[in-house]
């Protein structure tokens, strides 16, 4: 799980960790900040797959964690609006095919 430490894991569910693997293996500061990032990394991750389900909850306190990832998507969206307003997009025109297999009137007459 998260490349975390078998002995951290262990002792973090409160198992005590039988014969010499338990007795010579220790938690140093480093495993600890590591397990830290990883569960940061999960908890955000949850919170963006949540806010993509629906952006918003009538928990607050839910709705409150969700604030900044609405306000982020929002910002997306206007930044994509007006680099469509510069002309990010292609012209549209420009994508049609030139008509090559029918006659115009002109040339059928």
């Amino acid at each position: 799980m998260d490349g975390i430490p078998e002995i951290l894991a262990e002792l973090r569910l409160g198992h005590e960790v039988p014969g010499m693997r338990g007795l010579y293996s220790h938690v140093s500061a480093r495993m600890r900040e590591e397990l830290k990032q990883a569960l940061q990394a999960r908890w955000e991750e949850s919170l963006k797959e949540r806010a993509a389900l629906a952006p918003n909850s009538l928990v607050p306190a839910l709705d409150k964690l969700l604030a900044p990832i609405r306000e982020q998507a929002a910002e997306a969206s206007r930044n994509r609006i007006r680099e469509d307003r510069r002309g990010g997009r292609e012209n549209l025109a420009s994508q049609i095919p030139p008509n090559s297999g029918s006659k115009t009137a002109e040339q059928v007459a």
